[in-house]
């Protein structure tokens, strides 16, 4: 169970950050692997969904990593980001 105020969402702070720093959905990368994560993937270009999402989760990938549990993010770093 995920507790938060109605309006503390992700995709809030990355809108919030592409203001601050001039940049566009292009320049940003977003790693998620829920449903609460979709508003989020829709302000970034470049997706990076964990392995064990579930699969209406991973339609939204421009890459899959590995689980969270193995690593996926730093993983996903290393072999993804700097190609964007």
């Amino acid at each position: 169970m995920e507790i938060t105020h109605s309006l503390a969402k992700k995709s809030t702070g990355i809108k919030f950050i592409q203001y601050l720093k001039n940049t566009t959905k292009k320049d940003c990368v977003a790693f998620g692997d829920g449903h609460n994560d979709i508003p989020m993937f829709e302000c970034t270009e470049h997706r990076v969904v964990m392995d064990n999402a579930l699969a209406d989760i991973k339609k939204y990938a421009s890459f899959i990593t590995k689980s969270n549990d193995k690593d996926g993010v730093a993983y996903a770093i290393k072999k993804y980001v700097k190609y964007l």
